[in-house]
């Protein structure tokens, strides 16, 4: 076997509230959020600044659960800019009645939004 290390809470934090924090909101309907105050990502966003941590959201997704009929297979629906909860605080990959395995392996009926291994590639910087 390989040598396993026991992750602590400075790996997955920035070495100073300076360095940005980058973060992808991975998950279904509880990720994506019906509105503003259900959204885990508005809370921890908002914990995270009041802690000063500089926060680059990440995902092709954008705000919260898009209502309007036939309109699931959109990015979302943005809130606009609101003063504790900016739009490009508002990225994730929070997808709507998905499974994990949808997650892992993309949807049969919403094959547009990808997967994991199309969101993944899409963060990875240009060669």
């Amino acid at each position: 076997g390989g040598c396993h290390r026991r992750a602590t809470r400075g790996d997955a934090m920035p070495s100073s509230p300076a360095d940005p924090l980058r973060l992808l909101a991975l998950g279904d309907s509880i990720t994506d959020g019906g509105v503003k105050a259900r959204a885990w990502r508005y809370h921890l966003h908002a914990s995270l600044s009041r802690e000063g941590r500089s926060v680059h959201w990440l995902g092709s997704m954008l705000g919260v659960y898009d209502r309007k009929i036939g309109r699931n297979a959109t990015a979302g629906a943005p809130l606009g800019s609101e003063a504790d909860w900016p739009v490009e605080a508002q990225r994730h990959e929070g997808h709507w009645g998905w499974t994990a395995e949808q997650l892992l392996r993309g949807h049969d009926r919403q094959p547009q939004r990808g997967s994991i291994a199309t969101w993944l590639d899409a963060l990875r910087p240009a060669p």
